[in-house]
């Protein structure tokens, strides 16, 4: 008794598995199936922008790119600020680490080209 429990709940999964293949939005299943290889902007447009800021990621969607790849990190208040390093030093002319400063401190910091740190 046990096996045929066991064998029609395997059957009910893999028709359960079927049904949503046949109903999984086409769109989603060419992006993974079709184009290859994919155009990966990483921390967005970064070579003719600040690296990780709104205006690299504008750049990179103006330039076609498939996927767009950004970095976070959690500060000291709690919010989710995309940002590369650990610490501030080599992007901001801030120093220290993401997590030991609030949202309001790193809102005070620049980046190249007067980006600022955007929040996600």
């Amino acid at each position: 008794m046990k096996f045929y429990n066991k064998l029609i709940a395997l059957i009910l999964i893999l028709i359960i598995f079927f049904i949503a293949f046949l109903f999984w939005n086409k769109k989603e299943r060419d992006f993974f199936s079709n184009h290859y290889p994919k155009i990966i902007a990483h921390r967005g447009a970064s070579g003719y922008e600040p690296e990780n800021t709104l205006r690299s990621f504008k750049k990179a969607m103006e330039l076609g790119v498939d996927i767009i790849e950004l970095d976070v990190h959690k500060c000291k208040s709690g919010e989710l600020v995309v940002i590369h390093d650990f610490n501030l030093n080599r992007t901001t002319n801030g120093k220290g680490l993401v997590k030991d400063k609030t949202l309001a401190e790193l809102r005070e910091l620049e980046l190249k080209k007067s980006e600022k740190i955007p929040t996600l």
